[in-house]
């Protein structure tokens, strides 16, 4: 039979009492005949959780801490914008009158440049169309001239001048906005007078919605450098490429 749980004389050293379990010695020792506390000597397992307890309290106190510096960075950080915008609330209650009137004349002044810059370019871009639309704006040029341009479209993109054409290619292919067309820059009174293979491109599809292949054509057209493109034989060459502003069907 095990004796009660409890305190009883150490086995080993009479001068000592040690803790009973009720099932086992364990390391709990008190001098003999000690005088017992109301409260009962507590288990091991007990001890081992009262030993945790500091931790776990230590654990939530630290957590609370690192709450605590991290509202204060918040807080030192809203106070930091707070005092910048008394800062600058102050800089412009203390802002004399006439300073006050001189950036106002500043923005004022701005604002007023802005909108002359504004209508400029408008005014810009409605005089180029105008003269889009001039048909005395386009140079007429001689077959040297234009066997120049033929030579190097890119050196003289944008150049406006006239051209003469026979339409041999306006169809599904090419689409509503673009024709092939053999050019010259002078009336030829056969079509073997047009030799030079020319892309002709519209920004509005309606400017050549009355062009079909085999029209003879005056073109009013800007120069915009050069294409290639697959031929239906298989090959591939480069052209001049235009877009028109305005087209007369003459034949």
């Amino acid at each position: 039979m095990n004796p009660p749980a409890g305190w009883h004389p150490d086995p080993v050293d009479p001068n000592l009492d040690r803790y009973w379990d009720g099932q086992q010695w364990t390391d709990q020792t008190r001098p003999h005949g000690t005088i017992p506390s109301s409260m009962p000597a507590a288990s091991p397992e007990t001890a081992k959780k009262r030993r945790k307890w500091p931790w776990v309290v230590g654990g939530v106190i630290g957590l609370f801490v690192i709450i605590g510096l991290v509202n204060g960075n918040d807080s030192s950080e809203t106070r930091a914008a707070s005092n910048a915008a008394s800062s600058t609330t102050s800089a412009a209650k203390t802002q004399t009158p006439e300073q006050a009137q001189a950036e106002r004349q500043a923005a004022e002044a701005a604002a007023e440049q802005q909108r002359q810059q504004r209508e400029a370019a408008a005014a810009a871009a409605r005089a180029e169309e105008e003269a889009r639309q001039n048909p005395a704006s386009y140079e007429v040029l001689g077959e040297r001239d234009f066997a120049m341009i033929v030579k190097d479209p890119a050196a003289a993109k944008d150049r406006k001048i006239v051209l003469f054409g026979r339409v041999f290619q306006f169809d599904a292919a090419t689409g509503p906005d673009q024709f092939l067309a053999f050019t010259s820059p002078v009336w030829e009174d056969s079509d073997y007078g047009y030799d030079q293979n020319t892309l002709v491109t519209a920004s509005d599809p309606a400017v050549i919605a009355n062009v079909v292949e085999d029209d003879i054509v005056k073109m009013y057209v800007e120069v915009q450098g050069s294409y290639s493109y697959d031929t239906q034989g298989g090959g591939n060459t480069t052209v001049p490429k235009v877009a028109i502003r305005i087209v007369e069907v003459v034949g």
